[in-house]
């Protein structure tokens, strides 16, 4: 019996373990899956932004009759390609050139400086391009002047394409004549057409018959990468694939070639101007390192604890119950073995008996004190579990307020975007339905924010309770903090009649606080504020109070009722049950007052509003 109680004990720990463990994983997993999301929404905007360096490019050309290379370079570098555009090897230009006039260009490029220039590769063609400009003119770069892309497959295809399609067109993986030594990368260009101007060039034949040449960026593709600034860490492994075949052949990026084993991966096709690319995104040990299963071990060694204590109790209680057993059986034998061998001594025997009756009793109020001992346990035990039931019944209603509260903007983010996709072609020609659309999209980013916010808070609160939070006490003038929250929220009551007013000291306010979490606290008591606020006005105003900065948030709210006012500083509860959200806010802004010093206080009516009041200790200016 003891051994199996401990057993179901622990069994039951040992479930709630697992399911604190594969928490963990899922919230790594979902971190995963929205960084890599973002490594493709950052590749495809740094695409973006390249395209316009060359549209740019494309109406310097289409502006001017002709453009000589010292207005080129002039342009190029007012790009401040290295600053702006990081991850671009230059913006150039390659020309065609008809095998008639082929040698007078030579002579001319010559005549302008670039004694050596010819066009390469030599061997006789239907005709010829050639680069001729190609800024900044460095090292690297001068070694690519003259080149005939068109000579090359891959480059080719790409021009083709641009030309054809008058639009931004890439090549596949190369690699760039400008490589040399040994840190040799693969690379892509992207090119842009640049057309006869007096001619509108609407046709394909017209597009081929008046083509003039391109503008064009080359790529080398680790530099590229490494423009990416937010993932240059080691948490994620990237590998890009050109064509969306993922070979060895097609392989342009890898991060880490040596992580062959990963928890999370995902892979990901994105269109790069005409071209498709694979993202091979692999976490490293070091992100999942990051796993969080801290509170999941320190239960599983709780509950083995306990239940090896349990076992011990009653492993204990059966061994008294034996003992006691025992222990009559001896006395009764013994005063069957003396009343046989003292039948002739009545005297002695009396006193022998009575001798043994007092030993009995003796016993018996042992017993009796065992036996209480052990209600007194079992009272605590019963004690303990019922706290237990408490402390689980607790977490279940947050564990359900936090998949209502998670799940509600979600399904509002999936209606909306799954709306939005349906009526994406009617939008296109449907007035009302692009502004409905607008509405659905508003929706959805309101949605995201307050999903943002709510994980901010159970992060917050979760480093809170585990004494994570680190503050950064500085001298700070209040009344510049107080603006700051102020601006941060006062468009959150665009399209109502509240008045918000900001009432400041006229002198500076110091004091010793860690300007980020002060504005935290600001604007967590602000937001509520606003939610409960329906009409009225709202009031952030500071004063200097004796030796105290005294800061108070009132509004013309609902209110909060006496009984509840000290139990809504404590995490999970609310003043009213129908409200939304965790109850998460007020908890954590007290965890950070009573952290930075900081005494706050409430003052309120049902019906009548409410008035917050913080009062922190001044410094010496």
């Amino acid at each position: 019996m003891p051994f199996v109680s401990a057993i179901i004990f622990f069994a039951i720990t040992y479930q709630y373990y697992w399911a604190m463990k594969n928490s963990a994983y899922a919230k790594l997993q979902a971190e995963f899956s929205f960084k890599s999301k973002e490594i493709k929404r950052l590749i495809e905007g740094r695409i973006l932004s390249y395209e316009q360096v060359l549209n740019g490019a494309k109406g310097l050309f289409m502006a001017s009759e002709s453009i000589t290379r010292e207005e080129f370079k002039t342009y190029v570098a007012a790009l401040k390609l290295d600053l702006m555009f990081p991850g671009i090897q230059g913006v150039g230009f390659s020309v065609i050139v008809p095998p008639s006039k082929r040698d007078d260009f030579i002579k001319k490029i010559r005549a302008e400086g670039i004694e050596s220039f010819d066009i390469t590769p030599m061997n006789m063609r239907d005709f010829y391009t050639s680069i001729v400009y190609l800024e900044p003119f460095n090292e690297r770069n001068k070694r690519a002047i003259g080149y005939d892309m068109f000579s090359e497959e891959n480059r080719r295809e790409a021009m083709q394409s641009a030309r054809d399609k008058n639009s931004v067109a890439i090549s596949g993986k190369v690699t760039l004549l400008q490589e040399y030594g040994n840190n040799t990368q693969s690379g892509f260009l992207m090119y842009l057409p640049i057309f006869d101007k007096s001619i509108k060039n609407e046709t394909l034949q017209e597009r081929r018959e008046h083509i003039k040449g391109w503008v064009y960026a080359p790529f080398r593709i680790n530099n590229f990468m490494h423009g990416l600034h937010e993932y240059e860490n080691n948490d994620f492994d990237i590998e890009i694939y050109d064509n969306g075949i993922v070979s060895k052949k097609s392989l342009m990026y890898d991060r880490f070639a040596n992580n062959e084993k990963s928890l999370y991966s995902s892979d990901i096709t994105i269109n790069v101007a005409g071209r498709n690319w694979t993202l091979l995104i692999k976490s490293t040990p070091i992100f999942e390192a990051k796993v969080d299963l801290e509170k999941a071990n320190i239960l599983l060694l709780a509950g083995a604890v306990f239940s090896l204590f349990l076992f011990y109790i009653f492993w204990q209680m059966v061994n008294i119950k034996e003992y006691a057993q025992k222990r009559t059986q001896r006395a009764n034998n013994d005063l069957l073995i003396n009343k046989n061998k003292l039948s002739n001594l009545n005297k002695t025997l009396e006193k022998r008996v009575e001798d043994k009756t007092k030993e009995l009793q003796i016993a018996n109020e042992r017993q009796e004190e065992y036996i209480f001992s052990l209600e007194i346990l079992n009272l605590e035990l019963k004690k303990s579990k019922e706290n237990a039931l408490q402390a689980a019944q607790a977490r279940s209603n947050f564990i359900s307020s936090i998949s209502h509260e998670l799940r509600t903007p979600l399904n509002s983010i999936i209606n909306f975007t799954d709306q939005t996709i349906e009526d994406f072609d009617e939008m296109l020609l449907d007035k009302d339905l692009q502004d409905d659309t607008k509405n659905y999209l508003r929706r959805v980013l309101a949605n995201s924010k307050h999903l943002l916010q709510l994980i901010n808070d159970l992060l917050e609160f979760t480093k809170a309770e585990a004494g994570k939070i680190d503050y950064t006490l500085e001298k700070v003038d209040i009344n510049i903090i107080m603006t700051t929250a102020y601006n941060n929220t006062y468009s959150l009551l665009n399209g109502t009649d509240i008045q918000f007013n900001l009432k400041l000291n006229q002198t500076p306010l110091i004091a010793m606080i860690d300007s980020r979490r002060f504005l935290q606290i600001l604007l967590n008591l602000l937001s509520n504020a606003i939610k409960f606020t329906k009409k009225g006005s709202i009031e952030l105003r500071s004063f200097d109070d004796a030796n105290y900065i005294s800061i108070e948030i009132e509004d013309t709210g609902k209110g909060i009722a006496i009984e509840k006012q000290k139990a809504i500083f404590e995490p999970f509860i609310q003043a009213d049950s129908n409200d939304s959200g965790t109850g998460l806010g007020l908890g954590l802004v007290q965890r950070m007052c009573d952290d930075m010093g900081i005494e706050i206080s409430l003052n309120s009516q049902e019906g009548m509003g409410s008035v917050f009041r913080l009062n922190i200790k001044k410094v010496q200016v």
